[in-house]
């Protein structure tokens, strides 16, 4: 018994600031319809602003606590749904996934680039000592005030939303905002005052979970992790339900804590309980569809989940040929390339496969997928043991690593292409990080990592570079072939509408099974081909936010064809060896901003070119007009100054008895 009640005591404090974060989530997407993947990142960079205004500015901790929390936080949230959330609304969900995602990556890469990639010491926030509450069980006054504090916050939120004409005109703006608008209400200052409240409540349970995670900018970014089994707990509605499931996370996190081995895979299960809520939530839902949860996951779901392909035949052609002559160029020059470079070019090719996979899973067929690290590591691994351990030739064991692949996809994709949207995402979220925990065990290695050996006639660079460009260049065909045949162009009509596939006989269920398995084979070989190039892997090079990072890349590249991903391969290839985090920014601010480009850099530039293309001639006649103009002008001018210069006042004549008036033009005499 005082076992059960110190599991409850410690989880209570816990749990109310990841109910926090939930309620702050489920009150964004109330109002606007978008999931904020970004709202960990929000509180992660709260924390490090109450740390510098605190810490290094040196002002009171109540002064720096409401300058985050009531200026700051609520500022930035302002201005973001002003700029880029309010668009949103009616957005399709990949395009709002992928903002979301991409302002996450910019916050985590801002927060590096100021403060650094380390932990960074706060002291206590609250009073330290500790008061009896059974026996020997104790409270600590730190866990009393968390408590209070979420307590405090939430009450006064409930309050507002369900008390006062504010709240209604959230509730309102929600369920109609045609009506809303109708009857005066401003639903974007209402949309504009949530968000200034989500943001809050994010700065609130960053700055609380501080003591606890310590201040880094890669644990508090995926605290919001536990917010989401949180939200998804109350079905992204009920700020009850989010609280009830904030309480049952942290009673699961302690349990496991408390009962479990300290040793071996065991240290992989507390951490993946909430990440396994969400498996486990979406997947009943998934799975038992005649459920609360399973109708609930059916709601909303028209709207489509990807913009609809801009690419044709004939540019699919011409980019295949110029993607063949890229790589004859490759190979003509390698052996020119200096060592840096050479190495720039070997990681670009190997994560060519990566996202050509993106392409396929998240481009062709609108599946957004964030479990790319679950793939690319489970290849990578074995690969390191069948060639270092088993002794299996280098061509076999690369197969072997792709289709090793094949299970993990099934496991997620079974679920998953029961799923719409953002619930896809979110499954393939949580499933990408019970598998990252997994890598972290024992079972690969740990922090020692594995090697992995290369193909016996290509052990040096120059050499083991045209392997990395004809594994690329095979992956790079499948694409572009899967998307030219018969089944990519299914997969097509199945992304821009469900009802019109199944009308005409489409198994949805079995394409869908059948590119995630494509797509998790070839981001297998292709993290198989990565841990043959590095030599030694850990689970360091499998983080789950490099999900995140790789699919915003594909989206700078272009997720609507495979050129796209040639793109995204220089990018990576570049971006990813640069010095700072600054590359990390640029790569979420790019994908913010080209989220709803689907073409991405590649059909930017084409667009560019094509309107080159119109201006030039445009320009031609109008300046071919304009010498048609000239000659007569200067008559005029000529003339006028002529008279000017004889001292006449009289208007200047021309031709047949007309004169020029003030403004050049002719006028009767």
């Amino acid at each position: 018994m005082t076992r059960l009640i110190q599991i409850v005591v410690a989880a209570v404090p816990v749990g109310s600031v990841y109910a926090l974060a939930a309620s702050g989530l489920v009150l964004t997407y109330r109002t606007s319809r978008v999931f904020n993947f970004a709202h960990g990142a929000v509180g992660m960079f709260s924390a490090f602003l109450f740390y510098q205004a605190w810490q290094v500015w040196r002002l009171p901790l109540p002064l720096a606590f409401c300058l985050v929390v009531l200026i700051f936080a609520p500022a930035m949230g302002v201005v973001l749904e002003r700029l880029t959330f309010r668009s949103l609304r009616d957005a399709p969900t990949s395009v709002k996934v992928v903002v979301t995602v991409g302002l996450l990556i910019a916050l985590q890469g801002v927060a590096s680039a100021i403060w650094g990639a380390t932990s960074l010491f706060l002291p206590p926030v609250f009073p330290q000592g500790s008061v009896p509450v059974l026996g020997d069980v104790r409270l600590g006054f730190d866990q009393l005030s968390m408590l209070g504090v979420s307590l405090l916050t939430m009450l006064i939120l409930g309050a507002v939303i369900r008390f006062t004409r504010f709240g209604l005109s959230i509730r309102g703006s929600v369920d109609r905002p045609d009506l809303a608008e109708l009857v005066g209400i401003n639903t974007g200052t209402v949309s504009s005052m949530a968000w200034a409240m989500g943001f809050a409540t994010a700065a609130v349970a960053g700055i609380l979970l501080t003591p606890t995670l310590g201040l880094d900018s890669f644990t508090l970014t995926m605290f919001v992790i536990q917010a989401f089994a949180a939200a998804l707990f109350g079905r992204l509605e009920s700020f009850p339900l989010a609280f009830l499931g904030g309480m049952v996370i942290a009673l699961c996190e302690q349990a496991a804590t408390t009962f479990l081995p300290s040793s071996g895979v065991y240290l992989a299960i507390r951490p993946a309980v909430p990440f396994a809520l969400i498996f486990g939530i979406l997947a009943y839902a998934a799975l038992v569809p005649g459920s609360r949860m399973g109708r609930w996951v059916r709601t909303g779901t028209g709207e489509p989940s990807a913009p609809r392909p801009s690419t044709t035949a004939g540019t699919t052609r011409r980019a295949r040929l110029w993607g063949l002559g890229l790589a004859g160029v490759l190979a003509a020059v390698a052996p020119m390339l200096g060592s840096e470079w050479l190495s720039n070019a070997e990681r670009g090719l190997a994560f060519a496969g990566v996202f050509a996979s993106l392409v396929l899973l998240s481009g062709l067929s609108g599946q957004i997928s964030l479990a790319h690290t679950a793939f690319v590591g489970t290849g990578a691994f074995v690969m390191a043991y069948l060639t270092t351990h088993a002794g299996v030739p280098w061509p076999a064991a690369i197969m072997a690593a792709g289709v090793a692949a094949v299970p993990v996809a099934w496991f997620v994709s079974i679920p998953a292409i029961r799923l719409h949207g953002l619930h896809v995402a979110l499954i393939t979220f949580g499933f990408g990080l019970v598998v990252s925990e997994l890598f972290q065990s024992g079972v690969t290695g740990g922090t020692e990592g594995a090697t992995a050996a290369r193909p016996a006639l290509a052990s040096s660079d120059l050499t083991y570079f045209y392997v990395l460009l004809a594994v690329a260049v095979i992956l790079l065909l499948i694409a572009s072939n899967v998307q030219r045949s018969p089944t990519g162009r299914v997969l097509a009509a199945i992304r821009d509408s469900e009802p019109a596939a199944r009308s005409i006989g489409v198994r949805l269920p079995l394409y869908r099974l059948a590119v995630f398995t494509l797509s998790g084979f070839m981001a297998a070989v292709a993290g198989a081909s990565l841990a043959s190039l590095q030599g030694l892997i850990t689970f360091n090079d499998f983080h789950p936010l490099l999900s995140l990072v790789w699919l915003s890349v594909a989206v700078i590249g272009g997720l609507g064809s495979a050129s796209g991903a040639v793109v995204a391969a220089v990018l990576w290839g570049i971006g990813a060896t640069s010095v700072g985090a600054l590359p990390q920014v640029g790569f979420g601010i790019g994908a913010m901003l080209l989220a709803r480009y689907e073409r991405g850099l590649v059909g930017f530039l084409a667009d560019v070119r094509d309107h080159l293309r119109r201006v030039g001639p445009t320009m031609e006649r109008a300046a071919l007009a304009h010498e048609g103009l000239a000659w007569p002008r200067a008559r005029v001018g000529l003339a006028t100054a002529s008279m000017s210069a004889n001292g006449h006042e009289t208007p200047a004549s021309i031709g047949n008895g007309k004169e020029v008036g003030r403004r050049g033009a002719p006028r009767r005499a």
